[in-house]
């Protein structure tokens, strides 16, 4: 304890270059001279050294990756160990601006098979996943969305589901959502409301895990379906009173795994309803027209009976209540 405080003065009273964590910069002719030394002294005989070597590189950000990934090559066991540690870093670096380059040098390192850097870097992408899916969980629920383990029915199966739903609690901007991408655990999306837009669909892109979508009462449009495209696991989607035309069943024709689709009060005609389903042979896609009621009810031959009220409904606002059971519409 005693030499890492120590330490920690040392590195307080020290001058690092000005390059800002997260941002490329051209390096100096002093900043090269310093980085090829703190290079060196990763393997150093001395413990301080080494570790003031680490720090600083770790400081420096996306500018040291490439030079790191260049000298490992040549390093000793203790270099080595400390490139890795170095990149892993990097990786969960607070600011998600320095993962990609630093994710993208150790699963080149982890390529190398049968080294030790290779081995490394294995076992360190395999922690790194587990611990940036735990955070970007803890980061997007702070901004008001929600993880959750539900049964969501594919046809006539229930299966559980790790769900992540933002909706009309969401504070954050587009540009947080990049961490989908680090939740493999989650196979099911849920975007509603009017804050969910066209500049949210891409960061779906990432999630290799995920099986079902579903954008409700969104301003999403043609030009944020096509990235839905991309998405090649998908088994179910669900858009349901978001503004999508027939131009949007372009993106949904060729997607592998899809078995079931649901468009419901959108702007898609039946021709082009009948079109997407010849299209997709082996799926089933259920279109449907009308205004949005506001009420969750079993499906015949079972008594409709109300089991949930969407709030700011119509339903809602017309005084019906869960547990309700309609016997009777429009006299019939």
């Amino acid at each position: 304890m005693r030499d890492l405080l120590w330490l920690s003065c040392l590195l307080t009273g020290t001058v690092f270059p000005a390059i800002l964590v997260g941002q490329e910069a051209p390096l100096t002719k002093t900043t090269e001279e310093q980085l090829v030394t703190w290079i060196q002294d990763l393997s150093a005989e001395q413990f301080v050294t080494r570790e003031t070597a680490t720090l600083k590189l770790v400081d420096l950000g996306s500018a040291a990756i490439a030079p790191l990934v260049q000298a490992l090559p040549k390093s000793n066991p203790e270099a080595t160990a400390r490139i890795i540690h170095i990149l892993r870093q990097l990786a969960l670096n607070e600011e998600w601006t320095v993962d990609d380059p630093a994710l993208q040098a150790l699963q080149k390192i982890a390529n190398q098979e049968g080294t030790s850097a290779g081995r490394r870097a294995t076992a360190t992408l395999s922690k790194l996943n587990a611990l940036r899916e735990q955070r970007a969980i803890q980061e997007l629920t702070l901004l008001g969305a929600e993880v959750k383990q539900v049964a969501i029915q594919f046809g006539l199966q229930l299966v559980p589901q790790r769900v992540i739903h933002i909706g009309d609690d969401w504070k954050g901007t587009a540009n947080d959502l990049k961490r989908l991408k680090w939740i493999s655990s989650a196979e099911a999306v849920e975007l509603i409301g009017e804050k969910a837009s066209d500049s949210w669909l891409p960061h779906l892109v990432g999630m290799q895990q995920l099986r079902s979508l579903t954008i409700k009462r969104a301003k999403v449009t043609d030009k944020g379906i096509k990235n839905v495209a991309e998405l090649t696991g998908l088994v179910s989607l669900d858009i349901k009173y978001t503004p999508i035309t027939d131009a949007a069943l372009s993106h949904m024709q060729n997607l592998p795994q899809i078995r079931f689709v649901k468009l419901y009060g959108t702007k898609v005609s039946k021709e082009g309803a009948d079109k997407l389903q010849n299209a997709l042979a082996a799926a089933e896609v259920d279109h449907r027209n009308g205004a949005f009621l506001g009420v969750g009810c079993p499906q015949p031959p079972e008594p409709c009976i109300i089991t949930s009220i969407q709030s700011n409904s119509a339903a809602q606002k017309a005084g019906l209540r869960t547990g309700d059971w309609i016997v009777s519409f429009s006299g019939q």
